[in-house]
């Protein structure tokens, strides 16, 4: 006999992600596929399937496995799917995807392994995604082979700029720079830092990805002797930092 399986609400909820383009599944039912890069992650490429108080992050990798499959979980998945068996399609380490009865209805779960993070999709939701996965594979593409080279190469002049401009305590934390890269100048442009014609993402690097933009200052810090301007700590101590212009 076939038990219905329920799954508690996560509240945490997902990471923000830098040059995030969002696909609708189903408006109405608040499911959507966000594709982005992970500043947490070395700028990897970041897929998030996001249901009613549910989501579950996976890799570009897991997703094309599952563009792979859908016609054949099409397949199991009848419209009078309450009796069926659940059963395992895809699962290795990190991943899996198989099909459930939940609320006599019968669904693919992907779930993560490692974190306490699920998505459910019904019949319906995979003939959707099934309709735009080409467009999802564009994105994903495009964002591995063009977004994350230019926010790589975003990261590295900023922290080249800062390691020879600012000057910092060199006991600061890790943490303790990543606040002080909050107070960089919005509009690197006009600074001559990044060429006009270049699309700039430093205002998502300061949300998304400082850890990342910080240690990346602090190497550079060991191998430059030239510090200009002094970080001073206001009463709320937070860093207020001044780019000064070559």
């Amino acid at each position: 006999m076939t038990k219905n399986i329920q799954y508690a609400t996560i509240t945490p909820p997902p990471k923000e992600l830098i040059d995030c383009t969002n696909f609708v599944i189903d408006f109405a039912g608040r499911k959507f596929i966000h594709v982005g890069l992970d500043g947490s992650d070395d700028l990897n490429v970041m897929v998030q399937i996001i249901t009613p108080s549910r989501y579950v992050c996976i890799t570009s990798a897991l997703l094309h496995k599952m563009f792979n499959i859908i016609p054949y979980i099409l397949s199991t998945i009848s419209h009078q799917n309450g009796k069926q068996r659940d059963r395992f399609f895809l699962k290795d380490e990190d991943y899996s995807l198989s099909r459930r009865n939940y609320r006599l209805e019968c669904m693919l779960v992907v779930k993560s392994n490692h974190r306490d993070e699920l998505a459910m999709l019904n019949r319906q939701d995979l003939l959707r995604i099934q309709e735009i996965q080409w467009a999802i594979s564009e994105s994903i593409s495009h964002k591995f082979n063009v977004v994350r080279c230019s926010v790589k190469d975003q990261i590295d002049k900023l922290a080249t700029h800062l390691s020879t401009n600012v000057y910092v305590d060199t006991s600061l934390t890790v943490e303790q720079m990543c606040m002080a890269t909050r107070n960089i100048h919005n509009n690197l442009h006009v600074m001559n830092i990044f060429p006009n014609s270049e699309n700039s993402f430093i205002n998502q690097i300061k949300l998304y990805a400082e850890k990342q933009l910080a240690v990346q200052w602090a190497n550079n810090i060991k191998y430059n002797d030239m510090y200009r301007v002094t970080i001073g700590y206001g009463d709320n101590e937070t860093p207020d930092v001044i780019i000064i212009n070559n």
